[in-house]
């Protein structure tokens, strides 16, 4: 059974807003890195913890309904993980990585020096 889903929050100041649908499984004792960075908080850097352990599968679309591509899926996880290493290594708000031209640009950045995102049509 699969809960309503929440739109990532950091996704939607990126441009791409994604949501992300939990299924409930009895005792889902599977953590899942990618949807809890997805559900990220842009202030603190921190999931909500209810998405921190346990998560367990997911399904993320796009709030538009527009195809969304493993790989596409890929690089906007990698996407949050710089972001998140922003929070570590300096620890201010990484504000100006939430502009949708920063992440576009990051993308197209990204396309053109890795292989695996050769298929991904930009901009998302």
């Amino acid at each position: 059974m699969a809960e309503r889903g929440v739109v990532s929050p950091v996704s939607r100041l990126i441009g791409v807003p994604l949501v992300i649908i939990r299924h409930a499984q009895e005792s889902s004792q599977h953590d899942n890195q990618a949807a809890t960075y997805l559900m990220i908080d842009p202030e603190s850097g921190l999931a909500p913890y209810s998405w921190q352990q346990s998560v367990g599968p997911v399904t993320v679309i796009r709030e538009d309904r527009r195809p969304l591509s493993v790989p596409a899926l890929q690089m906007i996880w990698m996407y949050f993980d710089l972001i998140l290493e922003h929070f570590g290594d300096e620890g201010e708000v990484p504000r100006w990585r939430y502009a949708p031209k920063a992440f576009q640009e990051w993308c197209r950045r990204e396309k053109e020096n890795d292989p695996s995102y050769s298929h991904v049509e930009l901009p998302l």
